[in-house]
């Protein structure tokens, strides 16, 4: 029976069964020559998994450094073996797409546990090392803080995150970025610090609106001026051109969840969290009020992803709605972009 199964949550260390379920292998690609022989194609290779199933549309090149997934984490295993991480209390997350193709093993190490803000606030020492062996994800691996509340994955910017990126040419060497994690712990202490920071830089709801709706919200300069085209006697400036309200409308929602009922306080770390719940929960559903073109109000629903071709059969716990990984590491870089911004750096400066 064939692995359909896509996220797997366990806490040992050593079970990489999942991700051997997912192996693949350069195959030769051939093709018929003038007396309809089969000869092979130089320099071109099919990925085709353990079934003899082709699992990419896109040939590779004999250059191409496949690393299966289970081979690249064997090697993290012994790196964190060597580091000063405790390993012997871990929750870990597995999860691929559905082709197999992409891969995410997060680690968060239990005994590290640090209260940031108040109410048992805790995070954690955490590890993301993300894969794919289809040229579509560089080898990427990501050491820091990251907090348990809703199980957020912490993401950062600029230079505070133990980060590592490399592409799958001649000369990837994962073992020189799997070895960011024997500094993993230094830049959890760096993380928490900033994160204690964060939470005694207010923010108001006014500040929380504007900064979400410039950085999140905001259309595209073409998109803009399409709406603009489409509506008769409207400006580029009018808000309903220039945003999308119904995505502000649930980012504010989930604002208002950690700033008010969650008791993180209204604070750059509420806002923080706003941002990463947004990365990870990709597709939850928000009743909310929206208005049309007319400024009339209307309430309706909102789903913060797409249910599109590739989205997998993983159902979110709470909405039924599915997700995707290769979403959660799209939205997740643009966050590490978004909180590098001259705006994020600018909430609680003085001017």
């Amino acid at each position: 029976m064939r692995n359909t199964l896509l996220k797997y949550e366990h806490n040992d260390l050593n079970d990489l069964d999942f991700f051997a379920c997912h192996y693949v292998r350069k195959a030769p690609l051939y093709a018929l020559d003038e007396e309809q022989n089969a000869r092979p194609l130089a320099n071109a290779f099919a990925l085709q998994n353990k079934f003899g199933d082709i699992v990419s549309d896109k040939a590779v090149s004999g250059t191409y450094s496949l690393e299966n997934h289970v081979d690249l984490y064997t090697k993290h295993n012994k790196l964190l073996a060597d580091s000063d991480l405790p390993t012997s209390n871990i929750a870990v997350v597995d999860e691929v797409t559905p082709d197999g193709l992409k891969a995410r093993r997060s680690i968060k190490f239990l005994d590290t546990g640090r209260e940031v803000g108040r109410n048992n606030d805790l995070t954690y020492c955490r590890t993301d090392v993300v894969n794919s062996v289809n040229q579509t994800w560089a080898f990427q691996m990501f050491g820091g803080a990251y907090r348990d509340y809703c199980e957020n994955s912490m993401v950062f910017g600029g230079d505070k995150v133990a980060y590592q990126k490399q592409k799958h040419t001649r000369h990837f060497n994962p073992h020189s970025i799997l070895s960011t994690a024997n500094s993993a712990l230094s830049e959890y202490e760096r993380n928490v610090e900033a994160f204690n920071a964060w939470k005694d830089v207010l923010v108001t709801d006014k500040m929380a609106m504007e900064f979400l709706a410039e950085a999140m919200c905001k259309y595209s300069d073409k998109e803009i001026e399409k709406r603009a085209m489409e509506l008769v006697g409207a400006d580029a400036d009018d808000p309903y051109i220039k945003y999308n309200k119904k995505k502000l409308a649930s980012l504010l929602v989930i604002w208002n969840d950690y700033s008010k009922h969650n008791s993180l306080g209204k604070n750059k770390w509420a806002l923080y969290n706003t941002l990463t719940h947004f990365a990870t929960h990709t597709h939850e559903t928000y009743n909310i009020v929206a208005q049309d073109k007319h400024g009339i109000d209307y309430d309706t629903e909102h789903c913060t992803g797409r249910i599109g071709k590739n989205t997998n059969a993983l159902q979110a716990s709470n909405q039924g709605k599915s997700y995707t990984l290769t979403e959660q590491h799209d939205r997740s870089k643009n966050i590490a972009f978004v909180v590098t911004t001259p705006a994020w750096q600018g909430i609680g400066q003085v001017a």
